[in-house]
């Protein structure tokens, strides 16, 4: 299905870039082109076709959030804000855009700035789990684990299978020292999502501070087959201190 996949964004590029050599007016190729090109991770080459999307039609809001997640693939993320701010000034009532904005200021570690995004995106869309997700991981970010616990518990509310928010919770609660709320949530995200490392790692966190000592060889065992460098900081910090 990949293959299928990337065959289909190379036909669409070809064929754009040939509809672009006779009308170079179209902003809707362009952006078409620049989604093409993001997809095949190319994402220099999608930046250039969304500014010309944007050269053409500078007030179509989706082009400018096209261009920030193009940036944004690129670990451009000073651009990529500066698209998404453009954006909502355009619509101010695009969840997605203020989402992203968030997610951007996350990566830039500037919580403040990104639960201020998440707040917006959370007034256009207060039902949508994966942005109280998005808050959990924004007051995480400031150290705020108690308020990164009520977000991600109001994710799982809104959408009990999130294995995201219980892996946010389970590590949330490792900072708290509340252990056996970590295990609950570990052992939840990992029952949803049985080989994501970081929900193994506040597992055996969990494990340590309830002082289950025997169970950590088996956590550790399993990280190392899930990734290298994780289990080397488990052994380090966990294990061994």
């Amino acid at each position: 299905m990949k293959h299928i996949d990337t065959v289909g964004s190379w036909m669409a590029v070809a064929a754009y870039r040939v509809l672009l050599m006779f009308r170079s007016d179209l902003g809707e190729a362009w952006y078409n082109l620049g989604n093409a090109y993001d997809r095949l991770g190319l994402h220099e080459a999608a930046v250039r076709a969304f500014e010309k999307a944007i050269a053409v039609e500078p007030d179509d809001a989706e082009a400018w959030v096209n261009l920030g997640s193009a940036y944004s693939h690129g670990g451009r993320f000073d651009k990529a804000v500066g698209a998404y701010q453009e954006a909502v000034r355009l619509k101010p009532n695009d969840a997605v855009a203020w989402s992203n904005l968030g997610v951007t200021y996350d990566r830039l570690g500037q919580y403040d700035k990104a639960i201020a995004a998440n707040r917006e995106a959370l007034r256009v869309e207060p039902t949508l789990a994966e942005l109280w997700r998005a808050m959990g991981v924004s007051y995480g970010g400031l150290g705020q684990y108690d308020k990164a616990i009520a977000a991600y518990q109001e994710a799982i509310r809104l959408k009990p299978e999130f294995a995201e928010a219980w892996k946010g919770a389970g590590l949330a609660y490792c900072r708290l020292e509340q252990h056996d709320k970590a295990l609950v949530a570990c052992r939840e995200a990992i029952r949803l999502v049985p080989n994501d490392p970081w929900s193994w790692f506040g597992l055996g966190v969990a494990l340590k501070m309830d002082g289950q000592m025997q169970d950590l060889t088996q956590v550790y065992e399993r990280l190392k087959k899930l990734n290298h460098d994780l289990a080397g900081k488990f052994l380090d910090e966990v294990i061994l201190s």
